[in-house]
């Protein structure tokens, strides 16, 4: 019984310690989103974000459009993972709107 409550104990701490480290930074290019046409990608980093492994370019996800707005963001999920690899596996998302 004692395991079991320690084992909560350590998985609700974890739990919050990841949903207090996520962020969003936002920027708008043009006159920003004017269709609200939604793109999403993820990015791939290793060794605690060190090493880029596959990264989103937003200005290919624009595909061409003037105005737009960006959204790059660690999310619960995305530090969640992160967590559980150890910090090996680092997500970000990247996100478009049109």
């Amino acid at each position: 019984m004692k395991k079991v409550k320690c084992l909560s104990l350590a998985i609700t701490c974890w739990i919050i310690m990841t949903s207090c480290s996520t962020y969003v930074q936002t920027y708008t290019v043009g006159k920003g989103p004017q269709k609200n046409e939604i793109i999403r990608k993820k990015n791939h980093y290793i060794l605690y974000g060190a090493v880029p492994i596959k990264t989103a370019s937003p200005t290919k996800m624009a595909d061409g459009s003037p105005d737009y707005e960006v959204i790059h963001k660690v999310s619960f999920w995305d530090t969640l993972l992160a967590n559980f690899a150890l910090g090996l596996y680092n997500p970000t998302t990247t996100i478009v709107v049109k």
